[in-house]
């Protein structure tokens, strides 16, 4: 009898053990997604870990002019917005003025690395 008592307590404790590490997963996914900004970085979505929001920017779109995926954030966060492609944090602007003063910024190189 006292055998029988210790299996559910086993259960029990795994369970608990299991449901913290999911719990901790589920918390670092969405710190990763939604990263604090501060007002430093500009609004978006960093998508899930390592892949980032690639999918969606390789997808193919119906349209010509503009990209879905631009489109979708451009509605979503505005012209600047922050995303994570191939791996690595990006800043897209889609704001001529944004972009002028951001090439003195950033060197070319940056942005060819990262595609």
């Amino acid at each position: 009898m006292h055998l029988e008592m210790d299996i559910p307590v086993a259960q029990y404790v795994a369970l608990c053990g299991v449901t913290l590490v999911i719990g901790w997963l589920v918390h670092w996914v969405y710190k990763w997604i939604n990263p604090v900004c501060n007002g430093v970085l500009p609004p978006g979505s960093m998508g899930f870990p390592i892949i980032g929001e690639t999918l969606d920017f390789l997808k193919a779109s119906s349209s010509l002019d503009i990209p879905d995926f631009y489109k979708q954030r451009m509605k979503r966060y505005g012209p600047v917005f922050k995303t994570s492609l191939l791996g690595q944090p990006a800043v897209i602007s889609t704001d001529a003025e944004v972009q002028g003063r951001s090439q003195k910024i950033l060197p070319l190189g940056s942005v060819i690395d990262l595609l």
